[in-house]
C-alpha cells in the first residue's frame, strides 16, 4: 500500500480561467441573408419603428436608420447566468441587446452619440458608464446575474475579456425563478435619436463561461470512491466565481495535461421554482441503482446540506436537480448529530464495499469556538440519504476541502488547513480522525486552506497522483472576497531511496 503522505508533490503546471471556458447556448449565424429569406425566419423581428433597413453580407449584419428608428432581433432565451456577447464593427447609434419580458425591457449596449455603455428601462436610460474610447471591433460583453449586468469590454486583439462596470435593476430581481427567466426573450437591438444611425455587427452569441475564478474542484466518482473516467477524461464539479456569486461547473479534464473543457452546469430547485446557484457538491454515479447520487452545500438557502438524485446525466449540458433541503439542527443540540448545522459545508461520501456502508464527511462550524473541523458520519444503509451516524471528528486546525480518497481497499481522507501557511494539507487514515500526516510540495502555492484533491490516474502499467488546488487571490473585479482562485497542478512521486 502506498503511503500518499510520502509522495513528493511536483508542480506540473498553474493557470486561471479567467472567462475563457465556454459552455455555448446559441448564436446569431451571419452567413445567411436571413433578412429576405422567407422560407424560415431564424431571428424574428419583436420591434420595428421608423424607417429600417438592413442586410446580411460577408458575415455581417447592418442595420441603417433614419431618425427615431429602431429594430430588435430574437436571438434566444434569458438565461440568468449567460453572458451575451457581440462584436461591433460600426455604431453611430445605440445598440447592443434588450431583455424583454411583457411589458418589461432592458436595454444594455453602446451608445455612440453620447459615448457611453447604459442601461435603459423601455428606452429610458436609468443608468450608464462612460466610454469615450470604445474601439470599433471590440466585443461588448453582458455576463447575468440575478439582477445585475456585469460588462465586459474586449478590445480587437486583446488576449481577454476586460471587466468594465456592474448595472444593476431590480425589476430582474425575480429573475431567479424559473417561470419568469422562461418567459424572458433576447434580442439584437439597434435604436436612433434625433439624428440617423448605422449598427454592423459580426458576431452575437450567448454561453455559459467559468467566469472570473475557478474554486472547489472534486472528481465525479463510483460509489466506491473510483474515479470516473470516460475517453481518457475526468470530470470536475467545480465552483465558478463571478465578480460576485457563482454557479456549479462541470469541467472535462485530460489529466495531466492543461486541457480543461466546460461541458456542463448544475442548477438546485428545493421546490420554490429557484435555480439555485450553490456550489461544492459531491457527484458519485452509484452503479446499485444506475443513479447519480448528490450532496451539496446549499449557501442560497442558509448554508446547510442538501442531497437529490437523478437518471439523468449530469455532467453535460445545463442540469436542474430536484433537491432536499437537511431536516436543521435544533439550537443547542450536539454537533454529532447528523442534521443541518448552519455554516456547514463541503460534503464528501463514498461507500466502503469491505465494511458495507457509507462514509461522509462535512466541514462543520464547531460549537466550542475552535473553527472549522471535519465530522465523520457512517450510514449502514443502501440509501446514501439516510441513516447517517458519528463516528467521529478531528480535534484541531482550520480545515476545509476535504475528499475521501480510494487506495486499494483502504479510504483516506485529504483536506486543506490554516490561514497562515499558504500549502497545508492533512491526510487521515478512515476512521481515524486523530492523526493525521502532511502532504509534500516542491512549491508551497496552493492557497491558505486550500482544497485537498488527489485524483489518483492508471496510466498504461502505473498509477499517477494528481492533486488539483486552487488558491485565494482576489479574482473578483469589485471586491468580492469569495471569487477566487488560480488553479495548480501538482504530481506526486515517490522519492528514491
Amino acid at each position: 500500500m502506498i503511503d500518499i503522505s510520502k509522495l513528493q508533490f511536483k508542480r506540473k503546471f498553474a493557470m486561471n480561467f479567467y472567462k475563457n471556458l465556454r459552455l455555448d447556448l446559441g448564436c446569431m449565424s451571419l452567413s445567411k441573408d436571413f433578412v429576405n429569406d422567407k422560407r424560415g425566419d431564424m431571428y424574428p423581428i419583436t420591434e420595428n419603428y421608423g424607417e429600417i433597413s438592413e442586410t446580411v453580407c460577408d458575415g455581417m449584419y447592418t442595420a441603417l436608420g433614419k431618425a427615431e428608428s429602431g429594430i430588435s432581433r430574437f436571438i434566444g432565451g434569458y438565461f440568468p447566468y449567460a453572458s451575451y456577447e457581440m462584436e461591433i464593427e460600426e455604431n453611430t447609434a445605440f445598440a447592443g441587446f434588450e431583455l424583454a419580458n411583457g411589458d418589461l425591457k432592458l436595454q444594455i449596449g453602446y451608445d455612440a452619440e453620447s459615448k457611453c455603455i447604459k442601461l435603459c428601462k423601455d428606452g429610458e436610460c436609468v443608468s450608464k458608464m462612460d466610454m469615450p474610447d470604445f474601439i470599433l471591433g471590440s466585443k461588448l460583453e453582458i455576463s447575468c446575474r440575478i439582477n445585475k449586468f456585469d460588462i465586459y469590454i474586449k478590445a480587437p486583439g486583446a488576449t481577454y475579456h476586460k471587466y468594465f462596470c456592474t448595472f444593476t435593476h431590480e425589476s430582474f430581481t425575480d429573475m431567479k425563478y424559473e417561470d419568469n427567466f422562461k418567459n424572458t426573450s433576447v434580442s439584437v437591438f439597434f435604436r436612433t435619436d434625433k439624428n440617423e444611425g448605422k449598427m454592423t455587427i459580426s458576431d452575437a452569441r450567448f454561453y455559459l463561461d467559468s467566469g472570473v475564478s475557478i474554486a472547489d474542484m472534486r472528481p465525479i466518482r463510483y460509489e466506491n470512491g473510483d474515479i470516473l473516467t470516460e475517453d481518457g477524461k475526468v470530470f470536475l464539479t467545480v465552483s465558478l466565481r463571478l465578480q460576485e456569486e457563482m454557479y456549479q461547473g462541470v469541467l472535462e479534464w485530460l489529466p495531466g495535461t492543461s486541457e480543461f473543457n466546460l461541458c456542463g452546469a448544475i442548477f438546485y430547485d428545493i421546490g420554490d421554482g429557484i435555480w439555485g446557484n450553490d456550489v461544492a457538491a459531491t457527484v458519485v454515479f452509484n452503479r446499485k441503482t444506475n443513479k447519480w447520487n448528490i450532496w451539496y452545500c446549499s449557501f442560497s438557502h442558509g448554508h446547510i446540506l442538501a442531497s437529490c438524485e437523478c437518471e439523468g446525466d449530469v455532467r453535460y449540458g445545463v442540469n436542474v436537480l430536484d433537491t432536499k433541503l437537511i431536516e436543521k439542527l435544533p439550537e443547542g443540540a450536539d454537533d454529532k448529530v447528523f442534521l443541518g448545522k448552519d455554516g456547514d459545508e463541503d460534503p464528501n461520501f463514498i461507500f466502503d464495499e469491505k465494511a458495507n456502508k457509507w462514509y461522509m464527511t462535512v466541514c462543520r462550524l464547531s460549537s466550542d469556538g475552535s473553527g472549522y473541523k471535519y465530522f465523520l458520519f457512517e450510514s449502514e444503509s443502501d440509501n446514501p440519504f439516510e441513516g447517517w451516524k458519528y463516528v467521529t471528528n478531528s480535534t484541531s486546525g482550520e480545515e476545509t476541502g476535504g475528499s475521501i480518497l480510494k487506495l486499494a481497499d483502504d479510504y483516506f481522507f485529504v483536506c486543506g488547513n490554516s490561514f497562515r501557511m499558504r500549502a497545508n494539507y492533512r491526510v487521515y487514515k478512515l476512521p481515524d480522525f486523530e492523526n493525521y500526516k502532511e502532504l509534500k510540495f516542491d512549491f508551497d502555492d496552493g492557497g491558505f486552506r486550500g482544497w485537498g484533491t488527489i485524483i489518483p490516474i492508471k496510466k498504461g502499467t502505473r498509477t499517477v497522483y494528481y492533486h488539483l488546488t486552487f488558491d485565494r487571490h482576489l479574482g473578483s473585479s469589485v471586491g468580492y472576497n469569495w471569487s477566487y482562485g488560480n488553479i495548480y497542478c501538482f504530481e506526486g512521486y515517490e522519492p528514491k531511496a
